[in-house]
């Protein structure tokens, strides 16, 4: 009890974490002990070091916390017991830990978990023991605060923000502003409409696209279509003996009186020939 003496103290909330190996009768005598000293406006909390993660402690609960104080030091600590002790402080409280871990690694620790002012107090090499006090910042985990030229930097910011954005009528008083009429930026060409010719480029004036009629056709190109096929394409022969000349044609060969050919050589015939004989 003389080594926590100087951190507890009348009407203080404690929080002491134990461990499985404690035994019952040492933890209830420092549990009584720690209750004189802090007196009936003081509160003493019991926890276990397996079940404090599960506690439900609010942030800033206790003015003291000391964990694996008893004889038999059977507690071991990791970063997230560390990150729950340093929650459940009071800002500017202390907490005293004893640890099977290195006194750097333990100081380390503490570091990452948030604690400042941590000394080692006391450490047994032969069985690798660490006495450890430590402090809570003074503020809030998670808390802000303005830097001390933030505040001027904003205001400057926003008064040069306003001035820039505020006018007034003397603003538009003055001489030398020259102010636009916005109806000399539309030119009398400007309301007239467009040739729709005009509108197309020489790509699409000089490109030769394929008319191809819709399906089920109504207004005429696909017959219009049909007809330029009929008349630009070749009579199909049905002998093949067409190109060899009038003595291998057929009587109403269309080739009939024409000169012999090469084979696939395109033929334009008489527009006479192509007419009935009605």
């Amino acid at each position: 009890m003389d080594t926590i003496s100087h951190l507890v103290a009348s009407g203080q909330s404690i929080l002491l974490i134990w461990g499985k190996g404690d035994q019952l009768d040492t933890l209830t005598n420092f549990v009584s002990e720690i209750r004189q000293v802090a007196g009936p406006a003081g509160k003493v909390a019991l926890e276990n070091i397996d079940r404090l993660l599960q506690s439900s402690y609010s942030p800033s609960t206790f003015d003291v916390v000391l964990s694996n104080v008893i004889s038999s030091y059977c507690c071991k600590h990791s970063a997230k017991h560390l990150a729950e002790i340093v929650k459940i402080l009071k800002p500017n409280c202390k907490c005293l830990i004893r640890d099977h871990s290195s006194s750097d690694q333990l100081k380390s620790e503490l570091i990452l978990a948030g604690f400042t002012d941590i000394s080692i107090t006391a450490q047994d090499d032969e069985a690798t023991i660490t006495k450890v006090e430590a402090r809570k910042p003074d503020f809030e985990v998670g808390s802000s605060a303005a830097l001390p030229f933030a505040n001027k930097i904003n205001l400057d910011a926003k008064k040069e923000t306003a001035k820039m954005w505020t006018l007034s009528s003397q603003d538009f008083v003055d001489d030398d502003i020259d102010i636009i009429d916005e109806n000399t930026l539309i030119e009398e060409d400007d309301f007239l409409k467009p040739d729709p010719s005009s509108l197309k480029s020489q790509e699409y004036l000089t490109a030769k696209k394929k008319r191809k009629a819709c399906k089920n056709c109504t207004c005429g190109l696909a017959e219009d279509i049909d007809n330029e096929n009929k008349t630009n394409a070749n009579p199909v022969s049905s002998c093949g003996s067409c190109y060899l000349g009038d003595a291998f044609r057929c009587s109403s060969c269309p080739y009939l009186g024409m000169p012999a050919f090469k084979p696939g050589e395109k033929v334009e015939l008489p527009t006479r020939m192509l007419q009935a004989d009605v």
